[in-house]
């Protein structure tokens, strides 16, 4: 097993690969690196450095449900970037949308 990579040494790779004239699938082949884990880092390194960190902001809440809003009865769970939704029979479907799209967004 080989020693991991650094951020560092991912971009120095990235350097030498866009000088070496090879395709990507050479390159790795060359120096016994997974494609997947290239594409990753590629991927990455093209994001600027925070950005993930830098677009959330976490406020701690205080949720107390309506005890009319617990589900009882068919409800339907959606997943949603790791997060179980269960979905009354019945509910507005547009807020539903509007929930999972943010998740989605967020998550």
């Amino acid at each position: 097993m080989s020693a991991r990579r650094s951020r560092e040494d991912w971009e120095k790779l990235f350097d030498v690969f866009e000088k070496s004239g090879q395709s990507a699938k050479e390159f790795c082949r060359s120096r016994r690196i997974r494609p997947d884990t290239f594409k990753w880092w590629r991927w990455r390194l093209a994001r600027p450095a925070d950005a993930a960190m830098s677009a959330i902001e976490l406020v701690p809440v205080d949720v107390k449900a309506p005890a009319h809003a617990l589900v009882q009865g068919p409800a339907l769970v959606v997943t949603v970037a790791g997060v179980a939704l269960a979905i009354p029979v019945g509910a507005d479907i547009e807020y539903v949308t509007t929930l999972v799209a943010r998740l989605r967004d967020v998550c």
